[in-house]
């Protein structure tokens, strides 16, 4: 009978062989034909080189990290700088805040993947924004109300012809925080909890969901919202950016095509490409270098 590891870990570009991570030996990819056409999918497209041989599994890492779930057995992908350093330089390229979060000796270790870093910042970023306050929007509402406010409906109560009752009709504007924006953050939040395999992240998305479930409506992440909400977006929503790229950014790399609309797989987990990351970074820096000349 063959025992599955329960996880293999590598560094971003590194190779893993049977001779040299003695979990992979006598490791066959089981799980169905899924799994098979996940495994060809991912080598096929580079993003992580799995191989069956006789010995067992000879997987390659690329430029892609995180985490990923294949048959019975997750693989972790780290990349090769540090934490810290990451995490600045990721701050830098896609504007998020030093929220003075990951300075803190218990949450600073190397363990972490990129992945719960960036659900870390999505989690200190939305408590920022609910100590500022959330957005409201004013939403039209047209009710019967038993205390009339707004202005009272005289064509729905021409309507009733004559039937009366406890409630008058009333047109009335209150200004909600169940809006768009608000909506993507709480799928995000969703989101984080489904991706982390950190219990203390997740217990305290969870707890943030909770809180804001009872005002607020969750919404499908799909590039029909992200695209919806580019539209709508203004000054007034200017503090939501960085929590919005962080959505967007684990949306993409859980599987859904923000380009195409495509989901080819469920990746079961999150792979990032830091050849685009660092791109951007390199971008971001030149445009500033032009910006000084």
């Amino acid at each position: 009978m063959i025992v599955q590891p329960d996880s293999i870990n590598l560094i971003e570009w590194e190779e893993g062989t049977p001779e040299q991570i003695p979990e992979l030996a006598g490791v066959c990819i089981d799980g169905g034909k899924d799994v098979e056409q996940l495994a060809d999918y991912l080598t096929k497209t580079g993003k992580l080189e799995i191989y069956q041989l006789a010995k067992g599994l000879r997987i390659r890492a690329s430029s892609y990290v995180g985490r990923i779930k294949i048959g019975h057995f997750q693989i972790t992908i780290r990349p090769k700088i540090s934490n810290i350093s990451l995490l600045r330089l990721m701050r830098y390229t896609y504007g998020f805040r030093d929220l003075g979060f990951y300075s803190s000796a218990s949450y600073h270790t190397e363990s972490d993947t990129f992945h719960d870093l960036l659900i870390w910042q999505l989690l200190e970023e939305i408590n920022e924004l609910i100590a500022r306050g959330l957005h409201r929007k004013y939403v039209h509402r047209d009710e019967a109300l038993s205390i009339p406010k707004g202005r009272i409906n005289i064509q729905a109560i021409a309507i009733q012809a004559g039937t009366w009752n406890a409630k008058l009709p009333c047109t009335y504007y209150p200004r909600l925080e169940d809006c768009l924006v608000n909506q993507v953050l709480l799928s995000g939040l969703q989101l984080g909890t489904a991706l982390t395999g950190d219990i203390d992240i997740r217990s305290k998305l969870n707890r943030l969901s909770m809180s804001l479930k009872d005002k607020i409506s969750s919404v499908r992440l799909d590039r029909h919202v992200f695209r919806k909400l580019r539209l709508v977006k203004d000054r007034r929503v200017a503090a939501y950016e960085p929590a919005i790229k962080i959505i967007e950014i684990l949306s993409n790399t859980e599987g859904i095509s923000l380009d195409d609309g495509k989901t080819t797989f469920n990746l079961h987990g999150f792979l990032f490409d830091m050849n685009r990351f660092f791109q951007s970074l390199l971008s971001r820096f030149l445009k500033e270098m032009k910006k000084d000349d």
